[in-house]
């Protein structure tokens, strides 16, 4: 079974990109500010001007255009007490053919006591032989929110693109206070093209998004994406599951799901998606 570790074996030959980058949101003097910034590699932060006082919009870019084997990108979020941020990415990022080992991707999160942080990226397109690890750890302090969710598109359909055979491992771990909330491990490796098509899996569909709310209020939440309508080609639920509701998503492609993820996220989370997802 997998365990979420990362091979240690992992091959660092054909490395291109190590790239990392960190960023601390805080309320001083009765606003939410930029507490600390920081950047290396092919990671880079902005922070986009915004209307909406009661938070701060943070935007990743990845400037080497994607990822490959041997890529290694890292982030790392905290939203201070009473403080409250949305994060999202400037484009799609793109996980390539790797020729060996995997692009190992890790995201950190920290929410404080009357924190709120919405872990939004823009989709991952997993492209044909792609290998991609992932991994998201985030602790939330008892009185915090957290809305995270990962969209992923196998392959480009206005380009007639088939993701065949590939490596993908998700790893998921949430903790409220001191107690874990939500684990999930996740692994989908080999002739991906007929995973997808199982009907436990995703039926053929080529999109889907998943994720997870910690917080408040989780009947409402949950009760609130239920009552979304699905656009067409569009499946999705949400559940609760101890101290997380659950989200999932399946679409037959990226436009139908980008859909339902401005419907869900505006119901559950009371915002709209940051501007430059309409980019």
């Amino acid at each position: 079974m997998y365990d979420g570790t990362l091979p240690s074996d992992q091959v660092k030959r054909f490395q291109r990109v190590s790239a990392s980058a960190a960023v601390t949101i805080h309320r001083k003097d009765g606003a939410v500010r930029l507490g600390r910034l920081y950047q290396a590699g092919a990671a880079k932060i902005r922070l986009p001007k915004s209307y909406a006082s009661h938070r701060v919009d943070v935007t990743l870019i990845n400037t080497a255009g994607g990822l490959t084997g041997g890529d290694v990108f890292e982030v790392a979020v905290s939203v201070d007490d009473g403080a409250a941020a949305c994060v999202t990415t400037q484009a799609c990022e793109k996980i390539y053919r790797s020729l060996e080992g995997d692009a190992a991707v890790t995201n950190r999160l920290s929410v404080g006591a009357g924190a709120r942080l919405a872990w939004m990226p823009q989709e991952t397109i997993f492209y044909d032989r792609a290998a991609l690890f992932r991994k998201l750890e985030a602790a939330v302090h008892p009185d915090g929110s957290l809305f995270a969710l990962e969209p992923m598109v196998f392959g480009r359909a206005a380009m007639g693109e088939t993701v065949k055979h590939g490596a993908l491992r998700d790893a998921w771990t949430v903790r409220r206070g001191d107690a874990l909330a939500y684990a999930e491990r996740s692994s989908l490796t080999g002739e991906i093209v007929g995973a997808l098509a199982r009907p436990g899996i995703m039926r053929a569909a080529t999109a889907y998004a998943s994720g997870v709310y910690i917080g408040p209020e989780m009947e409402r939440v949950r009760d609130a994406i239920r009552a979304v309508k699905e656009p067409e080609g569009v499946t999705a639920g949400a559940s609760i599951m101890g101290k997380a509701v659950t989200i999932r998503c399946v679409a037959s492609d990226g436009m139908a799901l980008r859909r339902w993820i401005a419907k869900a996220y505006r119901a559950a989370w009371g915002e709209e998606l940051p501007r430059v997802w309409g980019c």
